[in-house]
């Protein structure tokens, strides 16, 4: 039997004559000279109400007649303060479902997370909290490759690790740690070197979501991009570059810009003049180590997390076909969008991706 309650996840408040339903845009309401009854109404929904009786508590805890009962009822449920949706909160995933249902997500999250399978391509500064973040929020299954072994320069910034990995391939260390947090995702590993668009194909054509976070070599995104456009299987990228953190593209084959759009769009092809598979891009200081640090890996991992789970629900993605710039300095965000080409030799109408595109491809695509 269906039921109806207040969103549990929006406190109600009366600092005097207005009633403050949640605390913060664009979740929030406010109801100016509210009438007496509305907050007696609502804390009588605070518990779950029969659909059946919703009508008869509204005309108890007020003055209004059947019709506008049912009217307040209805303009209450379009407002997404009454849901039909009761959360648990002794249940494990309880917060992230609050959430969501306060971030508008109508139904039953975990559902949609569970059965999501998720590829990592880096399990470093980004690539490893980037897993323990969708291992914590109930990621069925994650797919990691990296050829790498912890470090002690690893444990400024990758967390997941501790000085008894040091040694350890991370792809095994991250699979050990993930199980300690959460035994209901699996974990499948792939300890080997990112070669070709043939590896990707290979080992994430099943995924729902693809995240990159590798910098080397130097082909990875072109490689990816290539083998997003040959499966249907979306993906995004996560990185830095000095204090900049980098999050997207989030490209879906048949909806967004690829990378070899924005190549073409931009003159990347042709880098100075070259091609940009065969320009010399050496560096001339010999003693040139990139940095790296914790806190803007963290915001980097975060806000790509964040952006792959919305798009598994279905929710707006911001970094949807386009590359977010976060500043750790200043706390700016400044956006690169990337534009479809139809002419595109990768995935216009002409090139490898005009044909094959799977259909649950385009399902978190906003």
């Amino acid at each position: 039997m269906t039921s109806i309650n207040l969103r549990q996840g929006l406190s109600v408040l009366q600092p005097g004559k207005d009633l403050m339903i949640g605390l913060m845009p664009p979740a929030a309401l406010a109801v100016e000279d509210a009438p007496d009854y509305l907050r007696h109404v609502l804390s009588a929904f605070s518990r779950p109400v029969p659909e059946a009786e919703a009508l008869a508590t509204v005309t108890a805890h007020s003055d209004l007649g059947v019709e506008e009962a049912g009217r307040l009822l209805s303009e209450l449920r379009c407002a997404g303060v009454l849901t039909t949706h009761w959360v648990d909160r002794e249940e494990r995933y309880s917060r992230h479902r609050l959430y969501f249902g306060v971030a508008g997500f109508e139904g039953d999250p975990m559902a949609v997370i569970r059965n999501s399978t998720v590829g990592l391509i880096g399990t470093g500064g980004i690539g490893s909290n980037v897993a323990m973040m969708l291992a914590a929020a109930g990621v069925g299954r994650l797919v990691v490759a990296d050829a790498d072994v912890v470090e002690t320069t690893n444990l400024t910034r990758q967390f997941l690790y501790t000085e008894g990995d040091v040694g350890t391939p991370k792809v095994e260390a991250l699979a050990r740690r993930v199980a300690e947090r959460n035994t209901e995702v699996r974990v499948d590993v792939v300890n080997d070197v990112f070669d070709g668009p043939d590896f990707a194909v290979r080992h994430f054509a099943d995924c729902d979501l693809v995240i990159l976070s590798a910098d080397t070599p130097q082909d990875v995104h072109r490689w990816l991009n290539e083998a997003s456009v040959r499966t249907g299987v979306p993906y995004t990228c996560a990185g830095y570059l000095d204090t900049m953190g980098i999050v997207g593209p989030l490209v879906v084959p048949g909806r967004t810009a690829c990378l070899e759009c924005h190549f073409a769009d931009t003159g990347l092809a042709s880098f100075n003049g070259g091609d940009l598979e065969t320009t010399d891009f050496t560096d001339y200081n010999q003693a040139y180590q990139a940095p790296s640090y914790g806190p803007l890996n963290a915001m980097v991992s975060a806000a790509a997390v964040n952006d792959t789970l919305r798009f598994l629900l279905g929710l707006p993605a911001r970094s949807l076909g386009t590359k977010l710039l976060l500043d750790s300095i200043e706390y700016g965000v400044q956006t690169e969008e990337y534009e479809r080409n139809a002419a595109c030799g990768s995935c216009g109408t002409g090139g490898a991706g005009g044909t094959g595109l799977r259909e649950e491809a385009l399902s978190g695509a906003v």
